[in-house]
């Protein structure tokens, strides 16, 4: 009698083990599924850039603040997405790398892309020091690149 009440309470706990693994190996896979996903989603969304600034010794008579300035709300969107798989320092990277990106300085207006511009004051002092457009190129394909590491 006694065996067999002890054999239920063993499959009793047993299942409930089970149970409680198989749960949380599922909510790992989950969150491991959509970290991929909006990985893809995030590099997808930098791809027509990556193709317009990547270094080929000869750039796009378009300027690079405006092939940015476009593809804005498409980049945060993918951003925004990308930030719910990651977590603690991750996250904190991540939203660092963007804010270089865009510019962002932090006083709760919105994104600065006057880095990018061949004359502003945020990436020069004078215009003689202006850095050409091969280097302001370079800074955007550099930093899409940084926040992309992410996506590994």
């Amino acid at each position: 009698m006694y065996s067999s009440i002890i054999g239920i309470i063993g499959t009793i706990v047993g299942t409930i083990v089970g149970g409680v693994i198989g749960y949380f190996a599922s909510i790992r896979i989950i969150s491991k599924q959509h970290r991929i996903l909006s990985g893809e989603t995030l590099r997808l969304a930098f791809l027509k850039e990556l193709s317009a600034l990547k270094p080929k010794g000869k750039f796009n008579a378009g300027s690079v603040k405006d092939i940015l300035e476009d593809a804005f709300l498409k980049h945060s969107s993918a951003v925004i997405n990308f930030q719910f798989s990651l977590r603690g320092q991750e996250l904190a990277s991540f939203t660092k790398a963007w804010h270089e990106y865009y510019g962002y300085k932090g006083d709760g207006n919105d994104y600065y892309l006057d880095q990018y511009c061949e004359f502003s004051e945020e990436s020069f002092s004078t215009p003689e020091k202006a850095t050409d457009y091969k280097q302001l190129n370079e800074r955007a394909y550099n930093r899409i690149m940084k926040i992309l590491e992410f996506t590994k």
